[in-house]
């Protein structure tokens, strides 16, 4: 079998804080095994910064999420409950909304379907 040509996947993550003492993280394009190290990274950070009390995770513009992708957001929810931060998954798009449904991932994660504020 040949292994798939083209580009390989790729992820951004923005990060703002709109107001004091919370973060606002938005990755862009493919959320994989090969992509979500990035994302774990800026999450950790988020979660572990001084002061911060709210972590948003935007899911709007996640194009592909697979298992990797909801092992990360079943993972941050713990660290950030030890750390005491409210983690919010906001906007995910279908997709991914079937994903967390499919894997219940979706009775432990909070879920706002409005991007935020």
């Amino acid at each position: 079998m040949t292994p798939p040509t083209g580009p390989a996947p790729q992820l951004t993550v923005h990060t703002h804080a709109p107001t004091p003492g919370c973060r606002v993280l938005t990755p862009a394009g493919d959320l994989a095994q090969d992509t979500a190290p990035h994302l774990r990274t800026e999450l950790l950070q988020a979660i572990e910064e001084p002061g911060v009390t709210t972590v948003i995770l935007d899911c709007h513009a996640i194009a592909f999420c697979d298992l990797a992708g909801i092992h990360l957001f079943l993972r941050a929810r713990l660290l950030a409950e030890q750390a005491d931060v409210d983690l919010h998954l906001s906007a995910p798009p279908p997709q991914l909304l079937r994903l967390l449904e499919v894997t219940a991932a979706d009775q432990v994660l909070k879920i706002d379907p409005a991007p935020p504020v």
